[in-house]
């Protein structure tokens, strides 16, 4: 997937090996906009969900 240099990626891996990148929605120079923010995590589902908030709460 090419990314454009304004993209911003984060990286969140709970101790079960759950590994989520972000693309965060800004447009690059031809105007195409990386998935947002909220496109990801409906795309995580409630799995993805239960996961995030039990590793955030492990730290």
């Amino acid at each position: 997937m090419e990314k454009s240099e304004y993209a911003l990626a984060h990286e969140h891996q709970n101790d079960k090996g759950f590994t989520i990148f972000v693309n965060i929605g800004l447009p690059n120079k031809s105007g195409r906009k990386e998935a947002s923010l909220l496109d990801v995590l409906n795309k995580l589902g409630e799995d993805g969900w239960k996961a995030i908030s039990m590793s955030e709460t492990r730290h």
